[in-house]
């Protein structure tokens, strides 16, 4: 079993729900949310999932594994960013 896709469902005013199927023909159903900023999660989602793109979906503690890494990378990097445009000089 293959992960296909994903897709992303917000609903006003604050709701992201998140449907992943598979190549069996198995869906599931996710709400990743930050309350109150679901295109900002949409983004992160879309630019995560890429990643879990033909993986196998049972292989749950690898993937979040693999994640959770690239979310302290990019969180290291936001933290350079705002550092670099209010600490300059």
């Amino acid at each position: 079993m293959r992960i296909t896709k994903f897709e992303t469902f917000i609903v006003p005013p604050r709701w992201l729900f998140l449907k992943i199927s598979t190549d069996e023909g198995i869906d599931g159903w996710g709400e990743p949310i930050v309350e109150g900023r679901a295109n900002t999660v949409k983004a992160a989602v879309e630019e995560l999932s890429e990643y879990l793109i033909g993986k196998d979906p049972l292989k749950i503690e690898d993937h979040w594994t693999v994640l959770c890494c690239s979310l302290k990378y990019i969180a290291l990097l936001s933290l350079l960013l705002v550092r670099s445009i209010f600490y300059h000089g």
